[in-house]
């Protein structure tokens, strides 16, 4: 690159000179005569020529050597942009964290009848990835199998394990759950199973419904409170479509959950006032 800069230099020096010579030789004529002309056209072409060649050597060289100024002005943007969009990320992704807070304390706050245990979903496993999950709290925070497991939009599963810091956790989408549920606006009861659909994705159905059920699409299932092993009234999912179950001579619901298994992150343990009992008699989620 030093090289190519004296190099440069001194051929933008030449050519200066000799343009100097011209306009020198030009000056010193006060008469021309035809040869002359001819040599004034010539210098003033050769005049030209010199300094659209010294304009072009000299956007040359200023690009050369400001070239690694530029590139690295470029780098800088880059480096502003890309930490930008990360602090753009970071804030909706808090916002979002912010706002599920914001949402299951109201959720705990209006279910005072019973305490809750808020935990982070810390790995998947299972037959699928919905099926089951670890969270970080066990039996040092009251956590113990058999203990019911919400969001503030609804049922997720139930603790089936517990150590003294973590737990396992079977989701409605797993085969060895089954919930007892009622309809919402005609308290028609039955039992609910999760499964996965044709596209991969989970339900539910209801199951046992009398064949005169007047149960419809958008209507609301809850937690029915049969043995004590669920609070009464926590939300399973809508109904999405009714079947006809011919040979039982009854009808299923199939039902959208509401909690989204594969984007959770955050869930409580539902745990009643009294520590010592397994069950959950009593009070209603409201």
């Amino acid at each position: 690159m030093k090289f190519l800069k004296n190099k440069l230099t001194v051929i933008i020096i030449l050519l200066s000179v000799i343009f100097l010579a011209l306009i020198g030789l030009s000056a010193m004529r006060d008469q021309r005569s035809g040869a002359e002309d001819i040599v004034g056209v010539v210098t003033n072409y050769g005049q030209k020529a010199v300094y659209s060649v010294n304009n072009k050597l000299s956007s040359f060289l200023s690009f050369v050597f400001n070239f690694s100024q530029v590139k690295s002005e470029n780098e800088q943007l880059k480096k502003k942009n890309a930490e930008l969009e990360y602090k753009a990320l970071m804030y909706d992704e808090l916002k979002k964290q912010n706002d599920r807070f914001s949402k299951e304390l109201d959720f705990q706050n209006r279910n005072g009848y019973f305490n809750f245990v808020t935990c982070n979903v810390i790995n998947r496993g299972g037959d699928s990835l919905i099926d089951e999950f670890t969270i970080d709290k066990g039996r040092n925070d009251g956590v113990i199998p058999g203990r019911v497991v919400v969001t503030y939009e609804g049922l997720v599963g139930q603790v089936t394990s517990a150590g003294k810091d973590s737990a396992i956790v079977e989701t409605l989408g797993s085969k060895n759950i089954a919930v007892a549920a009622k309809i919402q606006n005609s308290n028609e009861t039955g039992y609910v199973e999760g499964f996965t659909n044709s596209h991969n994705q989970i339900q539910a159905k209801m199951y046992n419904l009398a064949m005169s059920s007047s149960v419809k699409e958008n209507d609301v299932v809850t937690t029915e409170n049969v043995g004590d092993i669920y609070p009464k009234g926590i939300r399973i999912g809508y109904v999405v479509k009714v079947e006809k179950d011919e040979g039982k001579v009854m009808k299923n619901a199939i039902l959208q959950p509401y909690v989204d298994l594969n984007k959770l992150q955050e869930v409580s343990i539902i745990i009643p006032k009294d520590k010592n009992s397994s069950g959950y008699s009593g009070g209603e989620i409201k």
